[in-house]
């Protein structure tokens, strides 16, 4: 692994948390496998929710929002379901659920390596995905997990 891309791909998105007052919200994390792991909380419903963007020297960048946990397992039939709906109608955000049937999460992918990433226009995707979620997907979960 190049640990020196991904150093760059942090610099950028340090820059771009600055000039949007962000930075001193987020925690980075520094991984042993040379991943910076910036974490932010955001509002999702009455929730507080976690936001993880993992930057490595892969051109796939990764925005991983945290949507809680499926408490009922006999929910997860309607769930599966319902994420499929949302993963066919959205192109920009992916709908999941981990291995253990418990994580809720939802992907946005930003391509670029380290010469075209641009931190604005990954926060520019962080910001358009939680209004996504905020505003088309969060009530529908609800409904369903409830």
């Amino acid at each position: 692994m190049n640990f020196s891309l991904s150093k760059i791909k942090k610099e950028k998105l340090i820059n771009s948390l600055k000039k949007v007052g962000l930075y001193d919200s987020v925690e980075i994390k520094d991984e042993d496998d040379g991943t910076f792991t910036f974490i932010l909380e955001h509002g999702l419903g009455n929730e507080l929710s976690i936001i993880l963007m993992p930057i490595n020297d892969t051109i796939f960048n990764c925005i991983y929002y945290d949507l809680g946990n499926l408490d009922y397992i006999e929910k997860i039939e309607e769930v599966l379901k319902l994420f499929n709906t949302f993963n066919n109608e959205s192109l920009m955000m992916k709908f999941t659920i981990d291995e253990h049937n418990n994580l809720l999460m939802a992907k946005i992918t930003y391509i670029a390596d380290d010469e075209e990433f641009n931190g604005d226009n990954y926060l520019m995707l962080v910001s358009e995905g939680s209004k996504l979620l905020r505003n088309n997907y969060y009530n529908k979960m609800m409904k369903v997990m409830w």
